[in-house]
């Protein structure tokens, strides 16, 4: 405040002490009136003084082509909160350097929330502004304060100058829900940058004194090949991963952010359910009925920032079950035809004989030399699983600026090892900063085509499964039921399976590979016995 009186030339005593004595302070500051300012100034040469730089700041803007002003959003009834800054576009189409000023009072016919600001140092909890303009606005206290839970979030915030991770957690869940309500489930990196800004200007301590905005725990755009990150995006992330798959229609009164932001009652009964389950194995039926009944507590877990996943499977370690994640993946998509174990024999004779017309030297990259005549209907569909890899793998740059070879996507996708190698060392063995997971590993005795056992790797757990169609079918369902993103390198192959064998709508995004092959399905279609894809 006395940076600011000093740069109007008022940096006498009597105003400082009367702004303390009256608590008028940088947010309330806007709000005052006339009158108001007489009452604090009453000489009149200093109130003129006032008045001329009160009014340049705060009652007229000026806006060009080549420049854009900060707008901030009041809320008369909470004039104590530190409300987002909003951005507006640029205004002038024409192309010509004029510049247009607007009057405050007739945007505030209109807006009557809005104080419009002129180009001025930026506060000390504003960030600086975008290199793009947008007319975005939040207010993230008043978000909040549509709920019961949101308010208390608020209340705990201020009182206690941090955010506990369940606070956070329903903080994120009841913004996410405001922004997919309004902007639906793909918002730009303008709405989320602002709404992340709004964050920090609601809660100052919430702003990292050492970021380059403050508030990129929330949300920090991506650049470089490096997607964009933060509690917001990730939470954004998990709910159009759940979007993929068509659902029923939702009534109006479940769109509200109430409904989106239910918080599950941990009761006293499913408290005992849980704890049974950590120390019991069977019966097998108590336990699919256990696991279900804890199933929304589960999807709250992971779905948000307060648990991490090895928390969440030390609290439901049944989920490390087949048919526990099958379950799951049950209730998170319905309508979803999950029958790749039985689809998958359908696709095999294809992909293998498409494989030999593209000619990819598979044989030489997967170290497999075999007659595919004298090949047995499981080897052949083992044979098809470790060829998806270098179809439909993606090569990236290598540290040395070259290419990653298809041979390393092939392991990102199935691992196959000697019968001998021991499981619990290969597990600790695991550098998951390089190695992604889930993943499927494969043990052979003779043939690379005929595993002995075969396990599904998440969290250096090793999950066992029948066959190499189970633990695909189960590493899929993985990737949905525990939020984790597909591998690099095996984005493709995960695509090719989401929209061939599971069905998904949505194939706008699919890789121009997996479009060539599914071209190549649909002409020999007739010949093979399947239906056009």
């Amino acid at each position: 405040m006395e940076e600011l009186l000093k740069s109007w030339g008022l940096y006498q005593p009597e105003i400082i002490q009367s702004m303390k004595d009256n608590e008028v302070d940088l947010q309330t500051l806007p709000l005052l009136e006339e009158e108001d300012i007489k009452l604090l100034i009453p000489k009149i040469g200093l109130r003129r003084k006032f008045m001329r730089g009160w009014q340049e700041r705060y009652k007229t803007v000026a806006i060009s082509p080549f420049s854009a002003s900060a707008v901030e959003l009041l809320d008369p009834d909470e004039s104590s909160f530190c409300m987002p800054t909003v951005f507006l576009s640029d205004v002038a189409s024409t192309g010509t350097a004029s510049t247009e000023s607007i009057s405050g009072e007739d945007v505030a016919g209109q807006h009557p929330h809005l104080r419009l600001e002129s180009d001025s140092p930026t506060t000390p909890f504003e960030a600086p502004p975008l290199k793009r303009q947008n007319a975005v606005m939040f207010d993230t206290l008043q978000i909040l304060s549509e709920t019961e839970s949101g308010r208390d979030v608020i209340k705990a915030v201020q009182t206690d100058k941090l955010l506990t991770k369940r606070n956070r957690h329903t903080m994120v869940t009841i913004l996410v829900g405001h922004l997919l309500t309004h902007y639906g489930p793909n918002p730009g990196s303008f709405e989320k940058s602002s709404l992340a800004q709004s964050v920090c200007r609601a809660f100052p301590c919430l702003k990292d004194p050492d970021g380059v905005t403050g508030y990129e725990a929330y949300y920090m755009k991506g650049a470089r090949g490096r997607p964009a990150t933060g509690y917001l995006e990730e939470h954004l992330r998990y709910v159009r991963k759940t979007l993929k798959y068509k659902k029923p229609p939702v009534s109006e009164e479940d769109t509200s952010s109430e409904a989106i932001t239910v918080t599950v009652e941990v009761t006293s009964d499913l408290q005992e359910k849980i704890a049974w389950m950590k120390s019991n194995s069977g019966p097998r039926h108590t336990v699919k009925d256990f696991m279900a009944a804890t199933f929304n507590i589960r999807k709250e877990w992971i779905g948000g920032s307060t648990h991490s996943l090895a928390e969440v499977i030390e609290e439901f370690p049944k989920i490390l079950d087949p048919l526990m994640i099958t379950q799951d993946f049950t209730k998170l998509f319905k309508d979803v035809k999950m029958e790749f174990i039985k689809e998958w024999p359908n696709y095999s004779n294809n992909i293998i004989e498409y494989a030999s017309l593209m000619q990819i030297n598979w044989k030489s990259q997967l170290d497999i030399d075999v007659d595919e005549g004298c090949l047995t209907r499981e080897e052949k569909d083992n044979l098809a699983l470790l060829l998806l890899p270098l179809m439909f793998g993606t090569r990236s740059k290598t540290k040395r600026g070259g290419r990653s070879a298809k041979s390393d996507h092939a392991a990102s996708f199935i691992e196959l090892k000697l019968e001998h190698t021991h499981v619990p060392s290969y597990l600790l063995g695991i550098d998951s900063s390089s190695r992604p997971q889930p993943f499927i590993l494969g043990l052979y005795a003779n043939s690379k085509l005929a595993p002995s056992q075969v396990f599904v790797i998440l969290e250096r757990h090793a999950i066992e499964v029948k066959s190499l169609s189970e633990g695909v079918d189960i590493c899929y369902k993985a990737h949905y039921v525990f939020n984790l993103e597909y591998q690099h390198h095996c984005h493709g192959v995960w695509q090719f399976i989401d929209s061939n064998i599971y069905g998904k709508i949505d194939s706008k995004n699919l890789p121009a590979a997996v479009r060539a092959f599914r071209a190549f399905m649909s002409s020999t279609a007739s010949s093979h016995g399947l239906p056009p894809s």
